[in-house]
């Protein structure tokens, strides 16, 4: 039987929400504790039973060896979570299923259906290898289809489609638990379609909580208490650390509406008498707006830059879309409309920005048909081809980056695209015949500034002839609307063709390799700095301004001091150290310097 799909997910780094079409409204659907949202979190008890969302966000504060959240951040990744008393080992994408699994028993409890399709929201900012994933861990939830839709796009369908044939540019601003996207939307004659989009997979909510973790609430433990290496990353204090950051969050919400808020914890942890810690601190609305403003600071500068690469000015966008919990924050909500710091722009949130995601979502997935025997066949529908949101390519020897294909390419696309190789190859020896590094970003000088995502390889092993240096090699590559990648090669001298050469996996950073790294960069921007102090260029200026602004270095620093224990942190000191070489670059560029 044909139907639509009718469901939508937001799958959340830290909640997930399912909502339904019905024709005419979107509804969400509330899970078995009547609650729409549910936390992406994942705990197995002593019996080994295993459970999805409040009740294993609880288990985080208490039981954090058998318990993990925000895994979305690591999708993608060879990470892999322990439950310590099951010794059960679970893939970030794995994990992400049980949340699948967890929402589709809520709509069968709420409506009879056993759910076998759904639209799923995911950020901008995905790489293809995330991409991948996603659809892997619909998969094991047991979906036959699943397609993807950036939370932009999904952001402007739920807000509506203005009637009248005029050109409109909407700007969503989508500020989430664990990750921001911005994206310029055009909107005309009843079609959305991305224009252009900037995000950043980490940047979000939960980095404010922290750091008004680690910049009000320790120094006031430690001030009254003596606790041996009371820091993050110390096991003993897990537990305790568990519970400020809950604490840090609620106190964030309460402060969109309070001038000030009281934190108070009953029992922290015990001290080094092994009598308990009772944990009471004030908190005010400025020392917190004072936290979030490098966060802010940033999210701006992304936005901004989304908007001058199309050449958009403040007053070609109609409105702002908010989108994601920290997006209630009055002071966030100040400074977005602030004409000189901010962007200019009257805002739009009138719609709630937990669920916002979702009921897009679902209205998609009401243009979408299924047929449970026979796939799915896309309905026609009101929406643009999505683009592509980062150019693809291949890192070359020479340090460029050679494009496959541009960013903004509309989906779904196939290319062919001529290489060559450099070395003669022959049958039976070991080696590779072609490899490649496979990467995602706008710099074609330099190609170590873009994301690494991948690897281009075929295999010496997979020839049955010699191929000697020079020979072309022919890789067509193919990328649909959910950003699923196939790719093959074609070695005209052999008449031969070989599937899937492009391994889509996310690197593990090397916690040592980055030290080395942010040594040389912190040494290369102090060189920067004094030369740009020296000639007083406007250029050099204002990226060193950009950089001070957003706490680049401090934010470096930061993350490393952790990646040694935290996969997340590691990750986070990779994005931000690459963040901080491009604005290093700016400063060299605007002064004339040839680049390290």
């Amino acid at each position: 039987m044909t139907r639509m799909i009718d469901f939508g997910i937001d799958l959340g780094v830290t909640k997930s929400v399912i909502a339904r079409w019905t024709g005419t409204r979107t509804e969400v659907v509330k899970n078995n504790e009547g609650r729409e949202t549910t936390p992406s979190a994942v705990w197995i008890d002593k019996s080994k039973r295993l459970f999805v969302g409040s009740r294993a966000e609880e288990r985080l504060e208490d039981d954090q060896d058998n318990a993990t959240g925000e895994f979305k951040l690591q999708m993608g990744a060879d990470s892999v979570f322990t439950f310590a008393r099951s010794g059960r080992r679970m893939k970030p994408e794995e994990l992400t299923a049980e949340v699948l699994r967890s929402l589709k028993r809520d709509v069968f409890q709420r409506t009879g259906e056993e759910l076998r399709a759904a639209a799923i929201t995911i950020p901008a900012a995905f790489d293809l290898s995330q991409c991948k994933v996603t659809i892997r861990a619909a998969e094991l939830a047991g979906f036959v289809l699943s397609p993807l839709l950036t939370e932009p796009v999904a952001a402007a369908i739920a807000y509506g489609l203005p009637s009248g044939g005029e050109d409109r540019f909407w700007l969503v601003y989508d500020l989430g638990g664990g990750t921001f996207d911005a994206a310029a939307i055009q909107v005309r004659d009843g079609v959305i379609q991305v224009v252009n989009h900037g995000g950043d997979n980490h940047l979000g909510g939960k980095l404010i909580d922290w750091e008004i973790v680690d910049q009000l609430l320790v120094p006031a433990v430690t001030s009254e208490y003596s606790l041996d290496d009371f820091r993050r990353g110390n096991p003993t204090w897990a537990t305790a650390f568990a519970k400020l950051k809950i604490a840090a969050e609620e106190a964030k919400i309460r402060l969109s509406r309070d001038a000030s808020t009281e934190i108070i914890i009953d029992f922290l942890c015990l001290d080094g008498k092994n009598e308990p810690v009772r944990f009471e601190h004030e908190v005010s609305r400025a020392e917190v707006e004072q936290i979030a403003h490098p966060f802010i600071v940033r999210s701006i500068n992304i936005a901004k830059k989304v908007l001058t690469e199309r050449r958009l000015g403040a007053a070609d966008i109609e409105k702002v879309l908010l989108v994601g919990g920290p997006s209630l924050m009055a002071y966030l909500r100040d400074r977005l409309t602030d004409p000189t710091e901010g962007l200019g722009i009257p805002l739009d949130f009138t719609l709630d920005p937990l669920t916002v995601l979702a009921r897009g979502a679902a209205i998609f997935a009401g243009t979408q048909r299924f047929e449970d025997d026979a796939g799915a066949v896309v309905a026609e529908r009101k929406y643009g081809d999505p683009p592509l949101t980062h150019s693809i390519g291949v890192a070359l020897p020479s340090g460029e980056m050679h494009v496959w294909l541009e960013k903004g390419t509309p989906l779904p696309v196939r290319k062919r695209i001529a290489h060559h190789t450099t070395v003669d190859v022959r049958r039976g020896q070991g080696g590779t015949l072609i490899r490649m590094p496979v990467v995602e970003g706008e710099n074609r000088a330099r190609a170590d500034r873009n994301q690494l995502v991948g690897e281009l390889v075929i295999s010496a092993d997979q020839i049955k002839q010699d191929v000697p240096a020079g020979s072309q090699v022919e890789i067509t590559i193919e990328i649909d609307t959910s950003r699923l990648v196939r790719t093959k090669a074609y070695i005209p001298a052999l008449d031969e063709e070989y599937e899937d050469v492009v391994r889509f996996d996310k690197v593990a950073a090397n916690p040592e390799r980055l030290r080395q790294d942010v040594d040389l960069e912190k040494a290369r921007l102090d060189e920067m700095r004094i030369k740009a102090n020296q000639t007083c260029d406007p250029g050099a200026q204002e990226a060193l301004r950009r950089i001070d602004q957003e706490r680049m270095v401090r934010d470096v620093e930061a993350a490393l001091a952790k990646a040694h224990e935290d996969r997340d942190a590691a990750d986070k000191c990779q994005k931000r150290l690459l963040d901080l070489r491009q604005a290093v670059d700016e400063v060299e560029d605007a002064l004339g310097i040839p680049s390290s």
